[in-house]
């Protein structure tokens, strides 16, 4: 049987979601290992004692939030909405809470125009991902009683 249009955006749509983490997975990890690569030089560069196990820390829960998620987009529960949610807040969340706060003053001043474009693109995906999930888990009649 030939599938429906709209199994055919589901599919697509699931995996640009897919994509969408394992982007998410590889910055975390790639961050991880840069903290953990480059703990000497920022200490050298004279910056807060705690900013490499910061920085570690981070790239691994971003990592494993990411990495669970898109395990869990193979199972279509309310695990699976509950763990890309967690995942895009940390995300975006801990990229505006370092922004705001940890950033010097000439690295803040850029314009975050593309990121803000990028994760407005990840919300919209992550929405319409909800969307199709719960539309998915519904009866065909509705809710009936």
């Amino acid at each position: 049987m030939k599938p429906g249009p709209t199994s055919l955006l589901s599919r697509e749509l699931t995996g640009l979601v897919r994509v969408m983490l394992l982007f998410d997975l590889l910055s975390g990890a790639l961050r991880a290992h840069g903290a953990l690569a480059q703990k000497d030089l920022l200490l050298e560069l004279g910056l807060p004692a705690w900013l490499p196990g910061y920085l570690l820390a981070a790239g691994l829960v971003s990592a494993l939030l990411s990495l669970f998620a898109l395990v869990c987009t193979w199972r279509l529960g309310r695990l699976s909405l509950i763990a890309l949610w967690a995942a895009l807040t940390f995300s975006i969340g801990g990229y505006w809470a370092e922004r705001l706060f940890l950033w010097a003053p000439e690295q803040s001043a850029g314009s975050p125009l593309f990121k803000l474009g990028l994760q407005a693109l990840s919300l919209t995906a992550a929405g319409v991902y909800t969307y199709h999930i719960r539309k998915r888990r519904q009866p065909a009649h509705g809710p009936g009683n």
